[in-house]
């Protein structure tokens, strides 16, 4: 439990230099004031492209951030801990090889992940 409070706390600490560095969340969060001071702004055409532009442009780099939060490990569901010896089912779902055997003891063979209904064959 430790090991996973202390990663969170790394990854907190992560996204908030990726958020600081990134001067598109302060841009996204004033524009959003910007429109909500000024309702009637944006009832100009000219104006309500503008915003759209910015918001999709903005919302494509929170975007590109959250991939690179989610590519840099993977934890296993069960243990809560970086996969190292990786097992990945023919659903494409990766686990640590030894929680998904953990897991497999007590229950069922579906697959674990949330709204997958494969089965789970351990090679």
């Amino acid at each position: 439990m430790d090991e996973y409070i202390s990663r969170k706390k790394d990854l907190l600490e992560d996204l908030k230099k990726l958020f600081y560095k990134n001067n598109g969340v302060k841009e996204m969060i004033s524009l959003h004031k910007e429109i909500l001071n000024n309702k009637e702004s944006i009832l100009k055409v000219s104006n309500l492209k503008r915003y759209q532009e910015k918001l999709e442009e903005l919302a494509n780099c929170a975007d590109e951030c959250e991939v690179k939060l989610v590519e840099r490990e993977q934890i296993c569901p069960f243990q809560q801990k970086k996969v190292v010896n990786a097992f990945t089912n023919h659903c494409g779902h990766t686990y640590e090889r030894k929680g998904l055997e953990n897991f497999l003891k007590n229950n069922n063979y579906k697959c674990p992940a949330v709204g997958c209904n494969s089965t789970v064959k351990l090679k």
